[in-house]
């Protein structure tokens, strides 16, 4: 499958809002911003798919749309700690 057919199929998939959420699993500044360590391997990832800004429209998104939204980050062991991890609300 080409990338545009990917997009395409990406843009027309649809699901039930009443049994939607949005989960985003440990977003690392390392990997995202320009000043993380490895910023260097991933910046033309980031920068072409504007992963930063597409994360921020999906969680307002789901903020504006009242579903639930969570947020899971880890410590530098492999605790999750989506437990004390507050909704994104």
């Amino acid at each position: 499958m080409s990338t545009e057919d990917a997009r395409e199929n990406a843009r027309s998939t649809s699901f039930d809002p009443a049994r939607t959420a949005l989960l985003v699993i440990d977003p690392v500044n390392d990997f995202l911003h320009e000043e993380g360590a490895a910023w260097e391997m991933t910046k033309s990832t980031v920068k072409k798919n504007d992963v930063v800004a597409q994360l921020a429209r999906l969680t307002q998104g789901a903020r504006a749309a009242e579903r639930a939204a969570r947020r899971v980050c880890r410590t530098s062991g492999s605790t999750p700690l989506a437990s004390t991890s507050p909704p994104l609300r």
